[in-house]
């Protein structure tokens, strides 16, 4: 049992079953008992651990060493918190980094990875406040529930790094490292505002929750869309639908495009003083967006967004 100020992990209970299975759809029934019997012990390459928060179940958490296809000391590791009132309190960090300690404290890593979505931020910081290193993209690594295969960031950390930061005094005041941003936007019509992302920005479209979310991918951003079909427009929200400053490689091409898709457009392809070359979309919900593209780059004849 490895104890925390916020989680606790430790081995799931037989009656926690269901909760253990309902991330794994695809597993047998009887395999996923053996691993909750086995719970809280490394067997067969697996350590499965329950996360508890204020005396309740709250998610899983576990390591991963398959000892025929990992090097030796490697280790996978893999969090879930099962509701999402308890994301975003740092109990998943806490409990990562609780597990993190545990397999290179008993001597069982010499490093330990793990992977998310590209789009997936909370968790990439989650990671890097941890110490794990950003070492690539796995494109094309996770099938998602739309049936596309989404991109995945994998991150890593060594024994020597881990003790390197243990041993290190603490340091808080230095400001993060922003690795990306995402504009997350409230629309009505779900299927209306991600075809027009897709027509107009020529992004690729991913369904996470079905219904619900809809996550439009261009290049390095992604438009993550929510169905709230109570909430005021943006167009009645003045200057606060001003929602996004993307940069692209060719602002006119994005014009040529938005033209032809019958888009909205504010302000045509402009050379604005501060050095940008700025072009203003409003999409059906009234979010405005500015595209810019620095005065004097190359342009390449087509979009840095779609193709």
């Amino acid at each position: 049992m490895l104890r925390g100020r916020l989680v606790t992990l430790r081995p799931f209970r037989s009656e926690e079953l269901p909760a253990f299975a309902q991330s794994r759809p695809h597993a047998r029934r009887e395999r996923l008992k053996q691993r909750v019997a086995h719970s809280g012990e490394l067997v067969d390459g697996l350590l499965d651990l329950a996360i508890e928060a204020e005396g309740r179940l709250v998610g899983d958490i576990g390591a991963r060493h398959p000892p025929e296809s990992s090097p030796p000391g490697v280790f996978d590791v893999g969090i879930e918190l099962f509701r999402a009132a308890d994301r975003g309190r740092g109990l998943g960090r806490e409990a990562l980094g609780l597990l993190t300690g545990h397999l290179f404290d008993s001597g069982l890593a010499e490093r330990v990875q793990g992977s998310t979505a590209v789009w997936n931020a909370p968790m990439r910081r989650v990671f890097e406040l941890l110490g794990y290193v950003e070492e690539g993209v796995m494109r094309s690594f996770m099938p998602s529930r739309a049936g596309s295969r989404e991109d995945y960031v994998l991150y890593g950390v060594t024994r020597a790094e881990w003790s390197a930061r243990a041993g290190a005094a603490p340091a808080r005041a230095a400001a993060p490292r922003i690795a990306a941003a995402s504009p997350v936007l409230a629309v009505r019509d779900l299927e209306r505002s991600a075809s027009w992302f897709v027509r107009v920005l020529g992004c690729e479209r991913s369904d996470p929750d079905p219904g619900n979310w809809a996550f439009c991918r261009a290049g390095e951003v992604t438009f993550m869309l929510g169905r709230c079909p109570d909430a005021p427009p943006a167009s009645e929200i003045g200057d606060h639908s001003y929602v996004a400053y993307v940069l692209v490689d060719d602002v006119d091409a994005v014009h040529a495009r938005a033209l032809a898709e019958g888009a909205e457009v504010l302000k045509p392809p402009t050379d604005e003083p501060w050095g940008c070359r700025e072009l203003a979309l409003r999409t059906p919900d009234g979010h405005r967006l500015t595209l810019a593209q620095p005065s004097g780059a190359r342009r390449s004849g087509r979009s840095a967004l779609g193709g």
